[in-house]
């Protein structure tokens, strides 16, 4: 007999559990907010980069215009200031009287044939005071170059460009690729752009990024990064100022953080939208990684790409990507011991295995299709806000509210359509055909997209283990109270794995990547439903038709406010 809960009150602690990991989860996200230096040496200040920040986006900066003269001088000045000599790069916008102004300075090191180059972009587009886009990371890296200038000894040089035209197609950052020739000694670019408001996440590197990764990792005190938005950026056409570096095989890392306002690139993108902690992690994480490399060998900066996380908070996970296939064959491993385990007790059966298959896959479209349902009745009801989201992934401040609904939502819909499936096959071979769905996407991701197989792998190792001990004939194994903190440190894995992961994507592609996000949503509810679903009360069904009332009034909630 396969036994999963026995009583109301288990399941209510299930609950509390489930929320209070998800908060404590979710936690990380504001930890940034103290000190975050690991030595002294730190000398960044986010109170002097939003001095620089109030300075330079008073008003547009788009070339040509007054603000853009004000933001040049005022930047050529405060270099001069820290006894450094700053020089411009002119180049022409082609069918245009205007000119390009990039600004540039140089810290010589011991050696003279290598170089670190840290970028961002001063422009705007027209309309917008830019304190987001891109003064935010103007005033970080001109911060960070205050602490630089007073390292007594370096061996690697820093090239700082401030670059112009990024709004018009990074216009100055291919200047200077193709024209000045400092660009020969750059071995490795940094850039920093839109930085509002979260953690400020390393969301990009160059291909073959294994010493990249590792002296990230070693360097920061507090890293924020992953190698599924690496993945995500080799797919999509993310272009920023450090695409044309990579493009020319410079190595890379991109700054920024995921949440980017409506008011991005409008006239609300003023300093208020701005963060100062989100400010400060981005200052330290960039000043410490440049301090770490200031003094490397830079001669081979390219390794075999590796799979990387965040566990929680500053723990990191990685490994190479050649750890994808084995890793995939332990799943397949493990799944194989779960079934043979399940046959031999006579629980499980291989054409009930495909049968939770097949519910697993008719589940994942009828949530879809309910999704996708919910979306058209709110577009009709406010078209405007809804229609927006799918040209450009920028949020409102409601957006959490649809956030909450849809996980809400999602996993009530799941359990009711499971609970409704019981009369087909017994719960051991339903979830037994969501492991084997899961089972296939880790070998599509390792073959295809490795960085992004880490959001599979691990969770289902982790449910398979603790799923495991429920496989007993005799006695409730799972709530013994020594199997108890095995059984939920083990499905904490996939809501480590998972929650930040959801909430990421979310912020990252707003309402265009809207199916994919439901369907991530669905994949996490159905890894879940041996944790929270309870089959010996299937015929009770007032948890699961609670869930999705409490789901539609957050929905309508978010639709009446936005």
């Amino acid at each position: 007999m396969f036994i999963e809960s026995v009583s109301r009150k288990n399941t209510m602690i299930k609950i509390f559990y489930f929320l209070l990991a998800t908060i404590l989860i979710l936690a990380q996200f504001f930890l940034f907010n103290g000190s975050l230096s690991k030595t002294p040496m730190t000398n960044f200040s986010s109170e002097r980069a939003m001095d620089h920040l109030a300075v330079i986006s008073i008003s547009p900066r788009y070339p040509g215009s007054v603000q853009h003269n004000i933001a040049r001088d005022y930047l050529l000045q405060e270099i001069t200031n820290l006894g450094l000599s700053p020089e411009i790069q002119k180049s022409d916008i082609a069918e245009s009287n205007e000119i390009l102004e990039n600004i540039l300075v140089r810290i010589n090191g011991s050696t003279s044939d290598e170089a670190i180059l840290i970028i961002a972009h001063y422009d705007t587009e027209k309309g917008t005071p830019g304190a987001g886009d891109n003064g935010s990371g103007t005033a970080i890296v001109l911060e960070i170059l205050n602490g630089l200038s007073r390292i007594d000894s370096i061996k690697n040089d820093i090239i700082v460009l401030f670059s112009d035209g990024e709004e018009l197609g990074m216009l100055g950052a291919k200047a200077f690729v193709n024209e000045h020739p400092w660009m020969s000694d750059v071995r490795i670019a940094i850039n920093f752009d839109t930085i509002t408001i979260g953690p400020a996440f390393m969301w990009q590197t160059s291909p073959e990024n294994g010493w990249l990764v590792r002296q990230y990792i070693d360097a920061v005190s507090q890293p924020m990064a992953n190698s599924w938005l690496y993945s995500l950026s080799r797919l999509l056409p993310l272009d920023t100022d450090l695409s044309p570096f990579i493009e020319s095989g410079v190595s890379g890392y991109n700054f920024s953080t995921s949440y980017l306002y409506p008011e991005i690139q409008t006239p609300q993108d003023t300093i208020e939208i701005v963060n100062s902690s989100s400010i400060k992690h981005a200052g330290i994480q960039g000043e410490m990684l440049i301090r770490n490399l200031v003094n490397m060998d830079l001669s081979q900066t390219q390794d075999q790409d590796r799979i990387f996380f965040n566990l929680w908070g500053a723990i990191m996970i990685h490994y190479p990507e050649s750890w994808a296939i084995p890793l995939a064959l332990v799943s397949t491993f493990l799944f194989a011991v779960w079934v043979g385990l399940g046959i031999h007790k006579h629980i499980l059966n291989y054409r009930e295995i495909l049968k939770g298959f097949s519910i697993f896959i008719l589940t994942l479209f009828s949530v879809i299709l309910l999704a996708v349902l919910l979306w058209l009745i709110g577009f009709l009801i406010k078209p405007a806000a809804f229609a927006a989201w799918i040209y450009d992934p920028r949020h409102s401040q409601n957006d959490w509210l649809f956030f909450i609904s849809l996980l809400i939502l999602i996993f009530g819909s799941t359990g009711l359509i499971y609970q409704s499936m019981l009369k087909q096959t017994t719960f051991p071979n339903l979830i037994t055909g969501i492991f084997f769905f899961w089972l296939l996407i880790i070998y599509i991701c390792s073959f295809s997209l490795s960085g992004v197989s880490y959001l599979f792998v691990w969770p289902l190792i982790a449910v398979l283990f603790s799923s495991a001990f429920l496989f007993n004939e005799k006695e409730i194994v799972a709530f013994k109270s020594f199997i108890k903190p095995i059984w939920a440190i083990l499905f904490l894995v996939p809501m480590l794995v998972w929650i930040p992961f959801l909430l990421l994507f979310f912020m990252v592609t707003g309402m265009g990547a809207f199916p994919i996000f439901v369907f991530f949503m669905c994949m996490f509810s159905g890894i879940m439903l041996p944790f929270y679903f309870q089959p010996e009360n299937a015929k009770n069904k007032t948890y699961t038709v609670n869930t999705v009332l409490l789901g539609l009034i957050v929905f309508i909630i978010g639709i009446s406010i936005s």
